[in-house]
């Protein structure tokens, strides 16, 4: 009995280690190395996301990575200002003047690639459509459906811990009482 429990540990210990390297082969062809394969995976996605067409899907996508190319472009070209905390060596009133200029001017960049996409993505897109490709979830810019249902969420939790708190303070209050009462 113990060589047939033995016997299957090994079998299974051997199938999860080819099943282990079969994924590690899948993940490398998931995540390509080239950023245009990258931007292409990304416009498939994103075609799929908003359930287009063959046709609408053919027009979004060659759009679609250009836009991803000239924002990246932008991107390199001028990368955001990091906080720098407890530094000895803290840049000059000037340096950082230029650097925030830059910041600004690169800002100003990507909004008029934005707009410059809005108006192309407008012409073959929904409204809804484009906001979710101009702006997606998770980007830093926030949908005002999200900020709603973020205040609502909040509300319930200050409300759970507002109610939680009378309730210790009743208990307390009791308490109290009652040490009063004995006495």
């Amino acid at each position: 009995m113990n060589v047939f429990y033995v016997a299957a540990m090994s079998l299974l210990l051997c199938g999860s280690q080819s099943f282990a390297q079969d994924n590690a082969m899948h993940g490398e062809k998931r995540c390509p190395a080239n950023t245009g394969e990258r931007m292409k995976m990304k416009a498939e996605r994103v075609a799929d996301r908003l359930m287009l067409d063959d046709q609408t899907a053919a027009r979004f996508k060659p759009m679609y990575e250009s836009y991803l190319k000239e924002l990246q472009e932008c991107r390199t070209e001028c990368p955001r200002i990091k906080q720098e905390g407890a530094n000895v060596n803290r840049p000059s009133d000037k340096d950082l003047e230029k650097k925030f200029k830059e910041h600004l001017k690169n800002e100003r960049k990507i909004l008029d690639i934005r707009e410059n996409y809005y108006a192309k993505f407008s012409k073959i897109l929904t409204q809804k459509q484009v906001m979710t490709v101009l702006y997606p979830k998770g980007h830093g810019h926030r949908h005002s459906h999200a900020t709603v249902k973020q205040e609502d969420d909040h509300r319930l939790i200050q409300d759970f811990v507002n109610e939680r708190r009378e309730i210790r303070e009743h208990h307390r209050m009791r308490f109290e009482a009652d040490g009063k009462q004995g006495k």
